[in-house]
């Protein structure tokens, strides 16, 4: 080996320096939609507690997501809560208590949803997107237009979730027109403990045409309890049109005598 070969090698060893590792990329702050590749599953009990027809309906609406990617989240969606954002019913999934009994059929209703992450952190902001059936007996199919909102700050979450149903089928039906409609639900979460919250929810709906007379405010409690960081379970009551428009509330009624009670259980993998 020559010199001026020595040379080039020792000055090549001297030149050359490891390759850094890349520093692991931490992860994202929480958002609205679940992890990609991650499953979850809601099931809800909702059973009917107003006046005159205290159990009647009784039902389990069980809602499904998979997150696609981390900011994409697909839903089939049955329970109230899910198509509406609000605890105030019943009925909704499979209903147990059968024809006649507060439902018009067993099964009489779901959705398909598409939960878009738009910001996430303290303040997280979801689009939703969704086709719904929310009678099949009726034949009412719409599309569903919305965002999720939520804002946390201490012990302290609010979340919003306001959308449009738009009907696309038997909106001029004679017997029970499918009808556009508003749906507004607010709540407000308070973490007692890491693991067991208490919230109020309350918020504003009804059909956008004749809302002055069709409109229903609905009030409620709820809390909620984590047995780990992949299973919750939880209950609410809520009072579905405590105020309402006098289509929604006719002479002899009173908002109070509308109730609902639910139950569920969240889990994911």
């Amino acid at each position: 080996m020559t010199a001026r070969s020595r040379g080039a090698i020792v000055a090549a060893l001297l030149g050359a320096s490891p390759v850094a590792a890349e520093p692991a990329k931490p992860p994202p702050p929480p958002g609205l939609t679940l992890p990609q590749g991650v499953v979850g599953i809601s099931l809800v009990a909702e059973a009917s507690a107003s006046s005159g027809t205290l159990g009647e309906p009784i039902s389990i609406a069980p809602d499904l997501g998979f997150g696609v990617t981390p900011d994409l989240t697909l839903s089939l969606v049955h329970s109230t809560f899910g198509t509406t954002g609000f605890r105030g019913g019943a009925g909704r999934g499979l209903c147990l208590t059968g024809e006649g009994h507060g439902c018009a059929h067993v099964y009489d209703g779901a959705g398909v949803e598409a939960l878009y992450g738009l910001r996430r952190g303290s303040f997280s902001v979801a689009a939703n997107l969704g086709a719904h059936a929310l009678s099949f007996d009726a034949g009412h199919h719409g599309l569903k237009l919305g965002f999720k909102l939520r804002y946390s700050v201490g012990r302290v979450v609010v979340i919003s979730m306001p959308s449009v149903f738009v009907a696309v089928t038997e909106r001029d039906s004679a017997t029970t027109p499918n009808r556009d409609l508003l749906w507004l639900p607010t709540s407000v979460a308070y973490k007692l403990t890491s693991e067991l919250s208490v919230a109020v929810a309350a918020g504003l709906k009804g059909p956008i045409e004749g809302f002055d007379e069709g409109f229903e405010i609905a009030v409620g409690t709820s809390t909620q309890y984590a047995l780990s960081n992949a299973v919750t379970i939880g209950g609410s009551w809520a009072y579905g049109k405590l105020i309402g428009g006098d289509a929604t509330l006719p002479a002899g009624t009173r908002g109070h005598d509308f109730r609902a009670l639910q139950s569920w259980v969240a889990m994911s993998f």
